[in-house]
């Protein structure tokens, strides 16, 4: 909790947002082994927790989040976590952690697969190397498919404030052109069971 708090008070980490209508991304905290060790983490996962990809809710250092005030997400506390305080108006208070013993950056996406470097790197340099990554890209935020499609939301989020010209507030309004828009079907990118297709070819028309 001590190391959240300071994250959130002093570290001043974290990356602006990518779009005036987004939001700044959250600071991202990287736990190396010797951290692990330091904050009462185990090195690795029993079986179970492996198989539900965070720690059991009755792990000591999961009740001292929720006895500090702190929550965690439906997640958990797992490789890719967010832990937060309730939001000061608009603005977040929330922590992101990458826990490198728990395999958050796995070798089949962040590393070379046939010859991982990332176990062995030294802090400093996954440091750079993370922070090369969030400068050209975005700030990590779990896998690398995770990452893709928070940025595009990122790049064109689903919604802005909008003045009411009635009462002179601020409303939530949605954006025509985000990636979560809805719009209509496209004949040339459904398959042939699509019910958009029914009755427009013959029985056994081959569709080019």
């Amino acid at each position: 909790p001590a190391l959240i708090d300071w994250t959130l008070t002093e570290a001043r980490l974290g990356q602006a947002r990518l779009h005036r209508n987004g939001r700044d991304a959250d600071p991202i905290l990287v736990l190396t082994a010797s951290a692990l060790e330091r904050y009462g983490l185990p090195a690795t996962l029993s079986e179970e927790e492996r198989r539900a990809s965070r720690l059991l809710k009755s792990h000591k250092v999961v009740k001292q989040i929720g006895k500090a005030g702190l929550q965690l997400t439906q997640r958990g506390l797992g490789p890719w976590a967010r832990i937060f305080r309730e939001p000061e108006g608009s603005r977040r208070r929330c922590v992101q952690l990458c826990v490198l013993p728990w395999n958050a950056l796995d070798a089949r996406e962040w590393d070379k697969k046939d010859d991982p470097q990332l176990p062995t790197m030294h802090p400093a340099d996954l440091a750079r190397y993370l922070g090369l990554y969030a400068a050209r890209v975005m700030t990590p935020r779990g896998t690398t498919a995770t990452t893709g499609l928070e940025l595009m939301v990122a790049l064109r989020p689903p919604t802005r404030a909008e003045k009411n010209p009635a009462t002179g507030e601020f409303e939530r309004a949605f954006n025509a052109d985000a990636l979560t828009a809805v719009h209509d079907v496209v004949e040339c990118e459904v398959p042939d069971e699509h019910p958009v297709l029914k009755g427009k070819f013959t029985r056994h028309h081959l569709r080019t």
